[in-house]
């Protein structure tokens, strides 16, 4: 299943009926091409959402980019904020003291367990939460020797 919204319209210069992503039809629509009769995104290029928000079709948040750039510019986006959370990770624990974060860590355990005791547990969840400790036991042992 797709998270874009479809749309059917009439492709204007055959007249037969389209079904379109609502974001291709508005990007092809402010760049002239559908009006040419070009009713899908051409081979190798993809329609990218300049704010990254899937909803907003509005044409000033729409570029047509190649695939290549397409993918280096997401590739980019992972990278920076893959760094983000690495700096603040860094400044986490230059701000902080391990009795600060043993608490917090504590802190965030019980409201885990607090939560999970007022959700009921699936036969899923249960059999998860079993894997889990088996490996943290198994790394603990592994640890110890």
């Amino acid at each position: 299943m797709s998270r874009y919204k479809c749309t059917s319209k009439k492709n204007p210069v055959t007249g037969e009926l389209v079904i379109v992503h609502e974001h291709v039809y508005m990007c092809l629509l402010a760049n002239g091409m559908w009006m040419k009769g070009i009713c899908s995104t051409p081979k190798g290029y993809h329609v990218h959402h300049i704010d990254n928000n899937g909803r907003n079709n509005d044409p000033s948040n729409l570029v047509l980019l190649t695939y290549e750039d397409h993918m280096k510019l997401h590739e980019k986006e992972r990278l920076d904020t893959k760094e983000k959370k690495r700096l603040a990770m860094l400044e986490y624990y230059k701000n902080t003291t391990p009795e600060q974060r043993k608490a917090r860590t504590v802190k965030a355990k019980e409201k885990q367990m607090e939560l999970s005791a007022n959700t009921p547990a699936t036969p899923a969840m249960l059999f998860a939460m079993s894997k889990a400790r088996v490996a943290l036991k198994a790394k603990r042992d592994a640890a110890k020797s």
